[in-house]
């Protein structure tokens, strides 16, 4: 187990490991990221470096491309269902998980199966408790992952996600959970050939400079000369690798794109029920 630490304004620590220490520690990650005591949690080798390169050739050739859209966020491509994109009564939403979870058992043919594995790994890094399942309406299963594909030329600019929970479609979820926090995890499929880094800086949401940033719409050498000063880490992920992380509150971005290669990544959120007695995943 080794720590990444940033002499920064605020404080910035990942923990990186293997699954092997992930399974044996028996130490609640998931607690200490809602609780700010620590930033996030990268578990290398994850998943096989075959079985990613396995799931990019099966991507690249075509799988999955009827529950596929083009992003409103950056240039690729946004694979699954996802309440960014839903109408109001979640109709097209619902039916659009029922066919990508047809579509990731297809895409990880050969194993490990993606939701199995994912599941395995949080119920490690929460001191062995499952994430839970959240239900819709009419008790349908929400999503729990999506796929993104940044191509090259592209980049994911400054941002944190806590604000997402403004978005209407996602009110009748947003109402069965804690909102003051949320965690992002990913698994990274695919690596570009130059860049696509993600970078991890200090500025926190709640900062007083926070919001002011989060509605920032400058181009993406202004922002970053902008956060320079609050420092950041880069953080080190190779193809099979996982990230849990802080995304609600600490702004980060994703470098700009070069090369032939796209950036696969398979992920979604974690939050709190109410009550803070379960954790669910959701897209």
């Amino acid at each position: 187990m080794n720590f990444l630490e940033a002499d920064t304004r605020a404080p910035l620590r990942i923990v990186e490991l293997d699954p092997g220490e992930l399974a044996s520690l028996g130490r609640d990650f998931v607690a200490e990221i809602f609780d700010s005591r620590l930033t996030g949690l990268i578990v290398h080798g994850a998943f096989p470096a075959a079985t990613v390169a396995r799931v990019v050739e099966r991507l690249e050739r075509g799988a999955c491309d009827h529950v596929e859209r083009a992003s409103r966020f950056w240039k690729g491509r946004a694979i699954g269902p996802s309440l960014h994109y839903a109408t109001p009564d979640l109709r097209d939403y619902f039916d659009q998980v029922r066919a990508f979870r047809a579509d990731c058992a297809a895409l990880f043919e050969g194993g490990p199966d993606f939701q199995t594995r994912i599941d395995e790994l949080l119920a490690h890094a929460h001191a062995g408790q499952p994430p839970s399942v959240l239900r819709g309406p009419a008790g349908e299963t929400y999503a729990t992952t999506t796929i993104r594909g940044l191509v090259p030329t592209s980049t994911m600019e400054l941002h944190v996600d806590i604000e997402q929970f403004k978005i209407p479609t996602i009110q009748h979820l947003a109402s069965r959970l804690d909102t003051s926090s949320l965690l992002s995890y990913f698994v990274l499929l695919g690596t570009p050939e130059i860049g696509g880094r993600l970078h991890v800086h200090a500025l926190r949401y709640d900062d007083e400079r926070g919001p002011v940033f989060a509605h920032m719409e400058l181009p993406i050498e202004e922002a970053m000369r902008e956060i320079a000063p609050y420092g950041e880490l880069v953080l080190p992920l190779a193809a099979g690798d996982m990230l849990l992380f802080d995304a609600g509150y600490y702004f980060h971005h994703v470098s700009p794109i070069s090369g032939a290669r796209t950036r696969w990544t398979q992920g979604g959120f974690l939050s709190r029920s109410c009550d803070g007695a379960s954790v669910f995943c959701w897209h």
